[in-house]
């Protein structure tokens, strides 16, 4: 009973973290976050699926029984400019290898005297 319980709190945590997060917390000012596509031709919805399967914006999908759009709260969780925070911890490895190279190569000189 007491690991059931348990693990009934950890699903009421789990969700109450999901449900509380901001989902729309990246989307700019002037944009809205896509919900739902439906296409209407002369009035009338169309709902055949050759003609819905050419729109290329697909609505974030959610949890059936939370209505929680996982996937987005997975994707706010990362960092907004990894590839500049890469490129910069890179230089940044390249810039000590380097030094510690020239370091080595200064201090490792050897005196060569030519002897006739």
């Amino acid at each position: 009973m007491k690991q059931q319980s348990s693990k009934i709190l950890l699903l009421i945590v789990i969700i109450g973290f999901f449900s509380a997060c901001n989902s729309v917390k990246r989307v700019a000012k002037n944009e809205h976050l896509l919900t739902k596509t439906s296409l209407t031709v002369n009035n009338e919805n169309e709902d055949r699926e050759a003609i819905t399967n050419l729109i290329y914006r697909k609505p974030n999908s959610t949890l059936p029984l939370i209505g929680t759009p996982l996937r987005l709260h997975i994707y706010n969780l990362a960092r907004p400019n990894i590839d500049s925070i890469l490129k910069a911890r890179a230089k940044k490895t390249q810039n000590v290898t380097n030094a510690g190279r020239n370091f080595y190569l200064k201090n490792n000189k050897t005196n060569i005297t030519h002897r006739d």
